[in-house]
C-alpha cells in the first residue's frame, strides 16, 4: 500500500510539473499579444506630444 501512495504521489508531481508550463503559455502569449500594442500605443503619444 506505501509503493501505491509513493506512485500516486510522484504521478501528482508529474502531471503538477507539466500542467504549470502549459498554463504559463497562455500568459507568454496574451503578452506577446499585447506587447505589439503597447508600443504602437506609446509611439503615437510620443507623436502627439
Amino acid at each position: 500500500m506505501c509503493s501505491r501512495q509513493g506512485a500516486l504521489a510522484q504521478l501528482a508531481a508529474m502531471v503538477e510539473q507539466q500542467a504549470r508550463p502549459i498554463a504559463c503559455e497562455d500568459i507568454y502569449r496574451l503578452m506577446a499579444v499585447l506587447a505589439p500594442g503597447a508600443a504602437a500605443f506609446m509611439l503615437a503619444q510620443r507623436r502627439l506630444a
